[in-house]
């Protein structure tokens, strides 16, 4: 059997996954505990650290829509309008799917700034 050497990354492609991760490090602060940043920051290689830190982005916003779909809820309980809530709610859903495939910074600030903004309204009902 032959023995498999280790993926050799060009330049060039090593140096934008290095762009891309540190945009993404820069985003992840904004909403990823500290604790979980510290063990993605263990990682050596850095393809795997950029999937691992995509994958707790995605998983973040995951559970910022659950919390906010489980006030809303219980808004609609409570027999409370929650039209736009739920308006708002699907647009950072899809938000947050265009963020999923492109990672920019422009997407995930629209995204988090509708989160924020629902949170407050959700908060204030």
């Amino acid at each position: 059997m032959k023995k498999e050497e280790p993926r050799v990354l060009s330049k060039k492609f090593e140096k934008h996954l290095k762009k891309e991760l540190k945009i993404l490090n820069k985003i992840s602060q904004k909403i990823l505990k500290k604790e979980i940043l510290k063990k993605i920051k263990t990682i050596e290689d850095v393809n795997e650290r950029l999937n691992a830190l995509k994958h707790s982005l995605k998983s973040a916003l995951d559970l910022e829509i659950y919390d906010l779909q489980k006030k809303i809820r219980e808004m609609k309980k409570a027999n409370k309008d929650v039209f736009f809530e739920e308006m708002k709610l699907s647009m950072i859903k899809n938000k947050i799917k265009l963020f999923t495939a492109t990672y920019s910074k422009k997407d995930f600030n629209s995204a988090f700034s509708l989160i924020k903004e629902l949170k407050k309204e959700v908060k204030d009902v």
